[in-house]
C-alpha cells in the first residue's frame, strides 16, 4: 500500500460509473473514481522507478493530477456520438459547405501515451441537413481518441 492512498481515497468525489472497453475486448463498469484511483497508483510507481521521491512536497500530489489528465485525455471512450449531437439536427435547404475552422484538440499519442495539443479545422456538404455549429466542435473529441 502507497504511503498516500488514504488520502487520495479522501479526495475522490466524482462517482459516475461508466462502462469501460478493455485491450482485450471485454467489457467492465468502472467509475472515474476508481480510475483515478489504479492510475494514480500507477503514476506514483512511475515516479518511484525513475528514482523520484514521491514523498517530496513537489510531488505529493502528482500522481492524483496525472491520474486525473489522463482521464480528461482519454474522455472520448466514454462519449457517445449521439448523447453529444442529442437533437441538433436541423432540417436546411442548402446544399453548400459547412466549415467550422480552428478547432482547440487535444488527444494521447496512442505508441507512446504522451498528449498533444492542435487545431482542426470540419467540413461537410449538409444535403438539407445542418448540424449545430458548438456540436462539431464537442464531436472532435469523441473522434480524435486513440482512433
Amino acid at each position: 500500500m502507497h504511503f498516500n492512498e488514504r488520502i487520495m481515497d479522501q479526495r475522490l468525489m466524482n462517482d459516475d460509473t461508466k462502462v469501460v472497453k478493455l485491450c482485450n475486448g471485454s467489457k467492465k463498469t468502472e467509475s472515474t473514481s476508481s480510475k483515478i484511483k489504479k492510475l494514480s497508483s500507477a503514476y506514483l510507481d512511475i515516479i518511484e522507478a525513475i528514482g523520484e521521491d514521491c514523498s517530496r512536497q513537489g510531488l505529493l500530489k502528482t500522481p492524483e493530477r496525472a491520474a486525473k489528465a489522463v482521464v480528461h485525455f482519454t474522455k472520448g471512450y466514454e462519449e457517445n456520438l449521439s448523447d453529444i449531437v442529442k437533437d441538433a439536427i436541423f432540417d436546411e435547404d442548402t446544399d453548400e459547405l459547412v466549415l467550422v475552422k480552428d478547432i482547440e484538440m487535444f488527444s494521447l499519442c496512442e505508441h507512446h501515451m504522451v498528449p498533444f495539443m492542435g487545431k482542426v479545422s470540419v467540413g461537410y456538404l449538409p444535403n438539407k441537413k445542418v448540424i449545430g455549429l458548438s456540436k462539431i466542435a464537442r464531436c472532435k473529441n469523441f473522434t480524435f481518441f486513440f482512433n
